[in-house]
């Protein structure tokens, strides 16, 4: 609480403050700040969880592809095995070389969609701590009728939810 009554209001918040008070006015039936369960990080993180499931399954099919290559040149100089021209032999090399480089390609496609993923999740739980942090300074406001104390509250939230979340580059390549 005093770290409330320590912060001086902002204007730039202004319009949560106005919607809090317009809320209470119509009786509560917009309670903008309630928990629904929706952040505006969902798209991207949805986003990013079909990237890596992509991702993913690529590098399965490709090394599934390069193993069988493999397994086929390895087959060729078994004695056993029909014998296979050099040409042969060649054409799966380099389709192997050009497989190894696309997974390492995938795999780094993957690797870099981690973090943001992580780093996402992250502000999609700050953004949650200020929506309940601005619902209970709502519900204050409703029982008690301090303005003073909601303009302080709403810029302390704010801001102290602004100061841990993580700026993100969403789209690295």
């Amino acid at each position: 609480m005093e770290h409330i009554l320590a912060t001086e209001a902002d204007d730039k918040y202004a319009n949560i403050v106005e919607d809090i008070m317009n809320d209470k006015v119509s009786g509560g039936k917009y309670d903008y700040y309630r928990d629904d369960g929706n952040s505006s990080y969902d798209p991207i993180i949805g986003r990013l969880e079909r990237d890596q499931k992509r991702w993913t399954d690529l590098i399965a099919a490709n090394r599934k592809s390069m193993d069988r290559i493999i397994l086929n040149i390895e087959n060729s100089k078994k004695p056993s095995d029909k014998k296979r021209t050099s040409a042969e032999i060649a054409a799966w090399e380099l389709e192997c070389k050009k497989l190894q480089e696309e997974y390492m390609e995938f795999k780094s496609n993957l690797n870099d969609n981690i973090p943001i993923m992580e780093d996402c999740k992250f502000n999609r739980l700050i953004e949650e701590i200020q929506r309940r942090q601005i619902r209970e300074l709502r519900d204050k406001y409703f029982h008690d009728n301090d303005f003073d104390y909601l303009s302080r509250g709403v810029t302390w939230a704010c801001n102290y939810c602004a100061m841990h979340r993580l700026k993100l580059n969403i789209f690295p390549k």
